[in-house]
């Protein structure tokens, strides 16, 4: 388990609550961080060496950061099945050739279509919620497909549900399956999005904890390299959730040891995906810059807000170049998985909302596929390309759009094979940590502070150590609501030995599980150390170090904060709004390496970024023009700066 053990969670609360909450209490707490990091198994205080993390966990090679090029594979008859029971587009009423598409998806010619993408990681149906007699039909031809898949060095994962059940099947072939159902209070049995022929099973029933197993070892039998868990609906606790996932990574462990297992998780359990090796959620959105109009013909849905619909944590408003829009991104939930990864779990990302689209019946456009592709390199992440509905079935019958996409998705993808070395063993360069809770209520905050090119990490406080913090000489708590006292002390212990913490918003109000604070974390020195807190910003030292406060929790106010805080560390571009930068350190080739991505529909021309450091030389290398030498200019203050002649999608340049 990942929580702390309930007994000393309990006498933590049961301390701080006799003592009402009194700064005499502080003095017991680091006792009481080192009693519950004892009872963890996740070690506390990870490092951002990503490449010593995935080597301590005995991560596979091909599945580390900067060598993930993944497509979501489904198909077969069970998902036809499914999409029929489901009343899918496509699948019902059905399209005969979408039918026939899916019924030979995985004969082994279709792997020349991921060879010819240069996808190197797939998944595939392996088991969606019918009885195991009926699933095995489908895995005859499975075991055949990933043999031929290994035979091209492509890697396959098994899409899996912990829970759905299509009951008429499964209750008349596994008739004890009946006491496997999830129940309301009232006794009815709990449906899968409204579903009449979906029920949800309780993950909590052994006998259905057994039946999960038998579709794990017929999966590791057939070869599969890796298992992804759908379903783990909000229904479940995240007690349960973490108990079960963590039951069945460590049952299939045994029989695999580097096996690698997921499930997909959405907003407000994100960070869930501790319990496993590997996090995975399909909440992500199609990155660009898109107009605030409504435009002809696109399908874009607009709330009333003005904000795209489509935008699934947010977007940042964004003028330049005469044009007004929202910019739409990935790299704040990319930088927060990133924290629950600790620095070592793979990371994947499906972008489930789509720009005003149904995504069964469209494809996206070529450069949007080619900004997803790349967007998830500069990032450190894997995007999950999906190929269903419309496009699986255009691709099968080689159809014009689809052979586009199939076209440009090759071309990023082969750049990343040919170019690893650009994106593998990353260290982290951020002098900020922005300290989460686990509620994933900071992502839309995040996306904006990464599309205005501040570099950041993140730490949650469920995890928090004084390791952890010594990395940063910033840490921020930007309506961060849950803080324990734990992280509190440490916190503070920060701050005196010489750290610098934000504070902003409504932050620290609430204990780790969610109760209300008597007074908030550090409204005492707040409220001693500035006249009126509730109206200004100020600052003030506290030991060595300093603490600043803002009342305003506004993404823009922080942001503001944060930059004109990190003094040198800011990384900023001359240049339109809609163009994100990152930026990575190669320690074994002592060089940094600056991605350049530009999330427009346009080339940028002209384009300057200004970078800490004192480098001298820079090359810039892209999949969309050859590999050239750029300038590199000095300055001041230790700053250098690229000039970038014209950037089309995406650019890498290393410098030195």
């Amino acid at each position: 388990m990942i929580r702390p053990a309930a007994k000393l969670r309990d006498a933590l609360r049961r301390c701080r609550d006799g003592l009402q909450k009194k700064t005499a209490i502080l003095p017991l707490i680091p006792l009481l961080v080192l009693l519950l990091a004892a009872h963890s198994p996740i070690a506390l205080g990870q490092s951002w060496n990503f490449e010593t993390e995935q080597n301590n966990h005995q991560v596979p090679a091909w599945a580390r950061v900067g060598k993930i090029r993944f497509g979501l594979w489904y198909g077969g008859i069970l998902d036809l099945a499914k999409g029929v029971a489901s009343s899918w587009d496509y699948y019902y009423p059905a399209d005969p050739d979408m039918v026939e598409a899916s019924t030979h998806w995985y004969d082994p010619q279709t792997i020349e279509y991921l060879r010819t993408m240069n996808i190197d990681w797939v998944w595939v149906t392996w088991s969606n919620g019918f009885s195991i007699q009926q699933e095995e039909i489908q895995w005859e031809k499975l075991e055949k497909f990933i043999a031929a898949c290994h035979s091209q060095g492509i890697h396959v994962s098994g899409y899996m549900s912990i829970s759905n059940m299509f009951w008429k099947e499964m209750f008349k072939d596994e008739p004890k399956s009946v006491n496997w159902v999830f129940r309301d209070e009232k006794g009815n049995p709990r449906l899968y999005g409204g579903s009449p022929n979906r029920y949800m099973a309780d993950i909590n029933n052994p006998e259905w904890q057994e039946y999960l197993k038998k579709r794990i070892d017929a999966a590791l039998a057939a070869g599969i390299d890796g298992l992804m868990y759908d379903n783990t609906l909000t229904i479940y606790d995240r007690e349960s959730a973490e108990r079960v996932a963590g039951m069945m990574l460590e049952y299939a462990r045994k029989k695999k040891p580097d096996v690698l297992f997921c499930s997909n998780y959405n907003r407000s359990q994100l960070t869930w995906g501790r319990a496993q090796n590997m996090i995975t959620t399909e909440d992500g959105s199609v990155p660009g810059f898109y107009a605030v109009d409504p435009m002809p013909g696109t399908g874009y849905i607009y709330k009333a807000s003005g904000r795209p619909s489509f935008a699934k944590f947010g977007s940042s408003r964004v003028a330049a170049n005469g044009q007004t829009g929202w910019l739409v991104n990935n790299a704040g939930l990319a930088r927060y998985l990133m924290g629950v990864s600790q620095g070592w779990r793979p990371i994947i990302i499906e972008e489930g909302a789509w720009n005003g689209a149904d995504r069964l019946a469209s494809i996206l456009s070529p450069n949007q596929y080619k900004l997803s592709i790349a967007e998830s390199a500069a990032f450190g992440f894997g995007f999950e390309i999906q190929f269903l509905g419309a496009f699986q079935r255009d691709l099968y019958f080689h159809r014009p759009q689809a052979i586009r996409a199939e076209e440009a998705i090759g071309q990023y993808n082969g750049f990343f094979a040919q170019n690893e070395n650009l994106f593998t063993g990353p260290d982290s360069v951020a002098q900020t940590a922005l300290l989460c809770d686990d509620t994933d209520g900071a992502l839309e905050l995040l996306n904006h502070l990464a599309g205005k090119n501040l570099i950041f990490d993140v730490l949650f406080s469920r995890t928090l150590s004084a390791n952890q913090l010594e990395h940063y000489p910033r840490v921020a708590l930007a309506n961060t609501h849950r803080v324990s006292d734990p992280s509190l002390a440490l916190l503070q212990a920060y701050v005196k030995n010489g750290g610098t913490i934000l504070i902003a918003g409504q932050s620290a109000i609430e204990d780790d599980d969610g109760e209300k604070r008597f007074q908030p974390g550090f409204a005492g020195l707040v409220n001693t150390h500035c006249p009126e807190p509730e109206q200004v910003k100020c600052a003030f030292s506290l030991g060595k170090g300093k603490i600043l406060y803002s009342s305003s929790g506004s993404n823009e106010a922080i942001y503001d904060a944060l930059a004109s805080g990190t003094g040198s560390q800011v990384l900023s571009v001359e240049g339109p709004g809609y163009v994100i930068c990152n930026l990575i350190h190669q320690p074994q080739q002592n060089r940094h390496v600056l991605y350049v991505l530009n999330y427009s529909q346009g080339p940028v021309h002209d384009l300057k970024v200004r970078i800490p450091g004192s480098f001298s030389k820079a090359e810039l290398f892209s999949p969309d023009k050859v590999s050239t030498q750029i300038k590199v200019t000095s300055e001041g203050a230790g700053f250098v700066s690229v000039a970038i002649p014209e950037l089309d999608i995406f650019d890498v340049v290393v410098l030195r």
